[in-house]
């Protein structure tokens, strides 16, 4: 009777001992997946913030584009129009096409007007399978006529 309570009990144990496991194995990858869209978030806010960063750049000199985007990579270039592109790895560090987490195209046009220019800027970001995660679009509008100051 005395064996037997002892092989109920090692039963038992062994049933806890593998819940236990178990468990712990479930809340080890919990955490290793939320750590990896974590970074993947914080990854997403910089590249937003560098998108922003380069729209704000171009929009107060869409004359001097190719000085603003010094680093970048010029695709496509006539008068009308200039394509920027520019490589990134996971910590948004610059690099270049051959291995890269995300990729910023500038497409820059302009279109002259009467009395102006009117520059439209695109940019737009895509992730390594070429999807496009998000873009963003402005368009400024410069006058030719010059004022005189009172």
């Amino acid at each position: 009777m005395q064996k037997r309570r002892n092989n109920i009990a090692l039963i038992e144990l062994l049933i806890v001992i593998f819940f236990f496991s178990l468990s712990a194995m479930v809340i080890v990858q919990v955490f290793v997946r939320s750590d990896q869209i974590s970074q993947k978030s914080n990854s997403m806010s910089v590249a937003i913030i560098l998108a922003q960063d380069t729209m704000e750049q171009l929009r107060s000199e869409p004359k001097n584009a190719i000085d603003v985007l010094d680093d970048w990579t010029i695709i496509d270039q006539n008068d009308k129009q200039q394509i920027f592109e520019l490589y990134f790895d996971e910590k948004m560090d610059i690099t270049n096409g051959e291995r890269y987490d995300y990729r910023f195209v500038v497409d820059m046009s302009k279109t002259d007007q009467e009395y102006g220019t009117f520059f439209d800027i695109k940019i737009e970001v895509y992730s390594v399978q070429k999807e496009m995660i998000f873009d963003l679009h402005t368009g400024k509008y410069i006058s030719d006529q010059k004022f005189e100051e009172l």
